[in-house]
């Protein structure tokens, strides 16, 4: 007795289903990498900006300390505001001379006539009014670098 075995017509079959499923993951890789290169390039800006939040923030703590300093209690914690406004200033400041140079050179010599202000103990009448003025050419070119994009 002779065993006759049937031709098996499914492989060609599965070799092209199988094809296709390898030719359908390459697309699909292929579109999500093209995808991935074409998103919007991350903001440059945005950490000058937040520095420059920083030194507004930091700016806020000094004005609120500052004139307690002046009432006899330590000045450790107006002085400390201070010296992180103008940390975070420095970090910030080449980045925003970019966006306007003279604000950011004018907002440096507001920052440095406030630590000789300080360190000279001058009045808080004096000083308040000049960190009032700092913050909003901070908040200013805040915006205009926003605007810039």
């Amino acid at each position: 007795m002779s065993v006759y075995r049937q031709e098996r017509q499914g492989r060609p079959l599965r070799l092209g289903v199988i094809g296709l499923l390898v030719l359908a993951v390459a697309i699909a890789s292929i579109l999500f990498l093209r995808s991935r290169t074409t998103q919007a390039p991350a903001d440059p800006m945005a950490a000058a900006r937040a520095k420059a939040q920083e030194t507004a923030q930091g700016l806020d703590i000094f004005a609120v300390e500052y004139p307690q300093a002046a009432q006899g209690v330590e000045r450790a914690g107006a002085l400390d505001g201070l010296a992180r406004a103008r940390s975070a200033w420095e970090a910030a400041q080449s980045d925003l001379t970019a966006v306007d140079g003279a604000a950011t050179a004018a907002i440096s010599a507001d920052l440095n006539t406030l630590s000789e202000k300080a360190q000279a103990d001058a009045p808080a009448e004096e000083v308040i009014p000049l960190v009032e003025q700092t913050q909003q050419a901070i908040f200013a070119l805040i915006r205009a670098s926003q605007s810039d994009q």
